[in-house]
């Protein structure tokens, strides 16, 4: 799988408590990304590089990726990817998630949002970013 560090919404970012990414990526003028017929998704990867740890074991997060015409994302919003994960998915080092991808109609700037519920969280990093292409082995 290969990653590309500036276009990465998180790169083993703590979470503990809601955040959103680290990065917002553009993705340039809008006669780029979908609404010249661009019909190709672009594929992520959600990555755990540190286990989630919580005092009571009951803490969720949910991970919703945004985008809008704005770099402060608060234009235009649409979103695109919304899950909330159990606290015994955290725990586990690697990919958590495939499959996930922009749609062709994805908007000019896109960010990462990170809730915690019944946290917070005592430890716990996660990648977020684009890929080239998705390992699909494992």
């Amino acid at each position: 799988m290969l990653l590309d560090k500036q276009n990465m919404l998180s790169y083993k970012q703590a979470i503990t408590v809601t955040a959103n990414s680290e990065s917002v990526l553009d993705l340039g003028p809008p006669n780029h990304m979908g609404f010249a017929g661009n019909d190709r998704e672009i594929p992520l990867v959600l990555a755990i590089d540190e286990a989630f740890t919580d005092a009571g074991s009951d803490a969720t997060l949910q991970v919703q990726l945004k985008s809008a015409t704005n770099e402060a994302i608060s234009s235009g919003v649409r979103i695109h990817y919304d899950r909330t994960f159990t606290f015994a998915e955290l725990l586990q080092v690697g990919k958590l998630e495939h499959g996930i991808s922009l749609p062709p109609d994805v908007q000019r700037y896109v960010r990462a949002t990170y809730t915690v519920a019944s946290g917070p969280f005592t430890a716990g990093k996660i990648t977020l970013g684009v890929t080239a292409s998705r390992q699909t082995n494992g």
